[in-house]
């Protein structure tokens, strides 16, 4: 009885248009297209080579376990000197551009560019805390987290 009950639910998430158990992709390639359409045109070029890193420090987020929360590394968090007429929705934009433009390899990216991990799509969220600007880069996968972190280091130095 249960096969049946799981495909009956299967069956009526498709008709109702509801994805199920359907992962969402991880194909750096194809995120970076999508993503240069929605973001580069009209995009600032040279917006990720002028807001210099000030400071990185660990991106961590707790999620519940078994234990009560564990805490897991993210990525960076790099607080960045304010530029001028460069808000943190125009500088994200501008970053996730500069992602996708490397990715897509119509720019090269430095070895230290922390806004560009090769092989991989990370997430790029900037907020503005009165002069200043925070912006996190993230991936939920521990290796990549890492390798953003120490990226996000090099920048800094």
């Amino acid at each position: 009885m249960r096969p049946l009950l799981a495909a009956s639910l299967l069956a009526a998430g498709a008709v109702s248009g509801c994805v199920a158990f359907v992962p969402a992709t991880r194909d750096p390639h194809a995120l970076a297209t999508a993503e240069a359409k929605r973001t580069c045109p009209g995009a600032r070029d040279d917006v990720a080579s002028i807001a210099p890193v000030d400071a990185v420090e660990p991106h961590y987020v707790r999620r519940p376990s078994k234990s009560g929360h564990d805490t897991h590394l993210m990525g960076a968090r790099l607080r960045l000197r304010p530029v001028a007429g460069v808000t943190p929705e125009l500088l994200e934009r501008a970053l996730r551009c500069h992602q996708a433009r490397a990715t897509l390899h119509e720019i090269t990216a430095a070895d230290d560019d922390p806004w560009v991990l090769p092989g991989v799509w990370m997430d790029i969220t900037v907020e503005g805390h009165g002069s200043e600007l925070l912006a996190t880069v993230a991936s939920d996968r521990g290796g990549e987290a890492r390798a953003i972190l120490a990226r996000a280091t090099r920048a800094r130095r």
